[in-house]
């Protein structure tokens, strides 16, 4: 899109992160006339696609990180602790209204916020520990 011609400072992280993910949406219908075995394998043609898109994304984000920097001189800031905070409560607050639309939004944003309270502590423990101490050790 030529935005670093425009914009010379990325602020990180993007609301997006980890990262992006696919989506597959069709008629409940048809899918219950698939045999389970249909079923298995579109889950798993899913499942695929979606590792192969993100383990991509992770194989070129630094080589277009540095292209940015190095080529077109954009700087790299983190949003201030205050600032993402506020991002991130107006965040929630767009997704807690939203969930008073209809009975299936309350389901799906009370699955999704128990879902996410659940796996954060071990995030937290494994992912981004793991992750910080090998670069802090590597010096990276």
């Amino acid at each position: 899109l030529g935005l670093h011609r425009h914009l010379k400072v990325y602020m990180y992280p993007g609301f997006q992160e980890p990262g992006s993910g696919l989506a597959l949406g069709m008629n409940k219908a048809w899918w219950d006339r698939r045999s389970p075995a249909d079923q298995a394998m579109i889950r798993a043609c899913c499942a695929a696609a979606n590792d192969a898109m993100r383990a991509e994304y992770t194989a070129r984000d630094g080589d277009s990180l540095e292209t940015l920097v190095r080529e077109h001189g954009v700087e790299l800031h983190g949003f201030p602790e205050p600032v993402f905070t506020e991002i991130a409560a107006a965040a929630e607050q767009v997704v807690a209204d939203t969930a008073l639309a209809d009975d299936l939004a309350r389901r799906i944003h009370a699955s999704h916020t128990a879902f996410r309270s659940r796996v954060a502590p071990w995030s937290r423990l494994s992912d981004a520990a793991f992750v910080t101490a090998r670069f802090t050790a590597l010096g990276i």
